[in-house]
């Protein structure tokens, strides 16, 4: 008797440098994901001040901690050329926040619908922290009730409007915070943490005694924090 196995691979898409063009804002900035047809939810990558050249560096690293997770990676440019995606305190405000939201549900809703509903991890470097904590999150973070966000060496709170926290999202959404107690941006983190803490959003603060900007192992905190929001 022969006996056939089968084995079932699931489907892998990859969409390098394309450009998103964001019909509410008409702000323009490329974008990469890689994604499979099994993935479980999806990683969204914001990069630091001075990184929209760069701004898909740090892929191999995201694609090798978020495997065991089956989670898509997708990797976001600051639009239309600008340094950094953190909006100015005080200044034009370029509607950052918007753009990205643009961005999730034309690549999510509509490209890779198999992810629209899944879990959201929002990890932001640096500036990148600051925007999400201080700009992104605050208008959006009850559109994400299941998701989570990780804060590495950036935060900071907000600088527009806000929205009220669901207490669905206080139950659920999660955000980490990974900084050195010498970083600049600090002070600033700090007043990110309490701002969630206040709104009783469940936040974890881990503090590096050594160390400037971003002096610590990325990747070693990166794993570690994904692993604390996956148990």
């Amino acid at each position: 008797m022969i006996h056939l196995v089968m084995s079932v691979f699931a489907a892998h898409f990859a969409t390098a440098d394309v450009v998103y063009k964001d019909p509410a804002t008409a702000a323009s900035g490329r974008y990469h994901i890689e994604a499979a047809s099994d993935d479980r939810g999806i990683l969204v990558f914001i990069h630091g001040s001075g990184g929209a050249a760069s701004y898909k560096s740090l892929l191999p690293t995201l694609l090798k901690i978020t495997k065991p997770y089956k989670q898509a990676v997708l990797m976001a440019q600051v639009p239309n050329d600008r340094d950094t995606w953190a909006e100015a305190e005080h200044g034009p405000q370029f509607n950052h926040a918007a753009y990205l939201k643009g961005l999730l549900n034309t690549v999510v809703k509509e490209k890779h619908p198999h992810l629209s509903g899944k879990p959201v991890t929002f990890v932001g470097l640096s500036a990148g922290s600051t925007f999400l904590s201080g700009d992104f999150l605050p208008i959006f973070v009850n559109e994400f009730p299941e998701g989570s966000a990780i804060l590495l060496c950036g935060g900071g709170p907000p600088v527009g409007r806000v929205a009220s926290v669901h207490d669905r999202v206080r139950t659920r959404f999660a955000i980490e915070v990974v900084i050195t107690t010498s970083d600049f941006l600090y002070d600033q983190t700090m007043d990110a943490v309490r701002y969630w803490r206040n709104r009783r959003v469940a936040t974890n603060l881990t503090r590096i005694p050594k160390g400037g900007h971003c002096g610590f192992d990325l990747e070693k905190q990166l794993q570690a924090a994904l692993n604390r929001l996956q148990t």
